[in-house]
């Protein structure tokens, strides 16, 4: 059992609560030769191909249509024909796509994050729950971090962590669950002053968050000259530029651990060690990318099968995320495929008058290197050809500055574009504590 806290597994048997049941098969999955993987992962997306047909509704007639009669003996060819399931689908066919073989007490209702749209609802079965999150248990476990130990979470989402009200609720939270939860916005000095002195006597083992939350309270720390101690850092929700790992490493002494995730799918990837790409979590899921007329060579939208989630099967689900997946070996020794780039949701790709896709925070990772220029900015699409760019102005920043943009924008998207540029004090985030460093308003 991967944990060092005697209270969690206790509190877990008494619940019956099985959230750390499948660590030892994942481990031994991770383990497995390649080859082995490959096979397994296939095994799963005929079995899930085969009891979506047999108990949902979308999958029959999805499947007839498509001439595909025995999904359980399904070649990758024609599990590549089937469509990606959007989330309009799922928002205007839910009903059909949930397994008949549950009953509305049996499922886990939950819903997407809702970014940049309105949340999705969807389902999952209980077991593919606790798969998922032991899972999680596993990848946080390559940071050192074990179930039961400390963490705290600069976070911008407050219902993923509701402040325990009741005694039995905080005395639950102290022994037990042992997370802090610190809001990612507003941030002051004052707040952060607050944040500092709650870590530095909490003493987490784990500090997680967004990025660019992480960076602004990074920054405060290394101008107020202050030191945390915290052994293990971790980023997700937003993508990870260059010059926020460099400067979080700087301040905290440690290379943050960045992972990507959702509601709906759990852990999708982690990075190890190396910090070279995010390691599929090949056991839940098996992803893709589909890259259509995006620019950069592989890059493409991020598709995934959910490998256990009877409840509402979700296959070939375009979760709406831009990035370049790769199966390459890593120097690690780990055999999962590995996600190279992050960029973004598909609603921050930019798309040229031709037609093709760009995704727009490659033009931050690319070409924004300077901060004695531009502290901090926000590429808008307006339409077609049309941008405006929000700059929080360093103090080198000037009519240079503007033309050397204009320029490097007519490069990044294949064609002259028509640009504002507005000088805002910061970059606002949005509702869900997140920070879109580019958006396109047409999609």
């Amino acid at each position: 059992m991967l944990t060092t806290h005697v209270l969690l597994p206790l509190y877990n048997y008494l619940k019956n609560d099985r959230s750390l049941s499948y660590v030892a098969e994942i481990l031994s999955f991770i383990g497995s030769p390649e080859e082995e993987i490959l096979k397994r992962q296939l095994d799963r997306i005929r079995y899930m191909c085969d009891y979506a047909y047999r108990h949902t509704t979308y999958y029959r007639n999805l499947f007839d249509d498509l001439g595909i009669q025995e999904p359980a003996r399904l070649t990758l060819e024609d599990y590549r024909r089937i469509p990606v399931l959007s989330k309009a689908i799922i928002r205007d066919r839910l009903d059909d796509l949930k397994s008949r073989e549950f009953t509305e007490g049996e499922l886990r209702k939950t819903a997407t994050g809702g970014t940049t749209s309105s949340p999705t609802a969807f389902y999952s079965d209980w077991d593919a729950t606790y798969r998922k999150r032991s899972a999680t248990a596993v990848f946080d476990g390559w940071m050192g971090f074990l179930p039961g130990m400390k963490a705290a979470y600069l976070w911008g989402a407050s219902q993923d962590f509701a402040q325990p009200k009741s005694l039995k609720q905080k005395l639950l939270n102290d022994l037990v669950q042992r997370q802090l939860f610190l809001a990612a916005t507003p941030l002051d000095d004052e707040i952060m002053e607050q944040y500092y002195r709650t870590l530095r006597s909490y003493r987490p083992f784990l500090l997680q968050s967004y990025p660019n939350p992480l960076e602004i309270f990074a920054d405060f720390l290394k101008r107020k000259a202050y030191r945390l101690d915290i052994a293990a850092l971790s980023c997700t929700a937003e993508p990870l530029l260059d010059s926020q790992r460099s400067l979080i490493s700087e301040v905290f002494r440690q290379v943050p651990c960045n992972w990507y995730g959702a509601r709906e799918a759990g852990r999708i990837a982690t990075e190890c060690a190396l910090h070279d790409g995010m390691h599929v979590n090949s056991y839940c899921l098996h992803v893709d990318v589909v890259t259509s007329t995006y620019v950069d060579s592989g890059m493409g939208s991020i598709v995934l099968t959910d490998l256990w989630n009877k409840a509402m099967p979700l296959i070939r689900y375009e979760i709406g995320d831009v990035g370049r997946i790769t199966a390459d070996p890593c120097p690690c020794g780990c055999p999962l495929p590995r996600i190279l780039e992050m960029q973004g949701r598909v609603t921050d790709t930019f798309v040229n008058s031709r037609g093709q896709k760009i995704a727009g925070v490659g033009f931050t990772n690319r070409y924004i290197k300077d901060a004695r220029e531009i502290a901090a900015m926000q590429i808008i699409q307006h339409a077609i050809g049309e941008f405006e760019i929000k700059v929080v102005a360093a103090e080198r920043f000037g009519p240079d500055t503007e033309a050397w943009l204009r320029q490097k924008l007519d490069e990044f998207m294949l064609e002259p574009t028509r640009l504002s540029i507005t000088q805002v004090r910061e970059i606002l985030p949005e509702n869900s504590g997140k920070t879109r460093f580019c958006k396109n308003l047409i999609l």
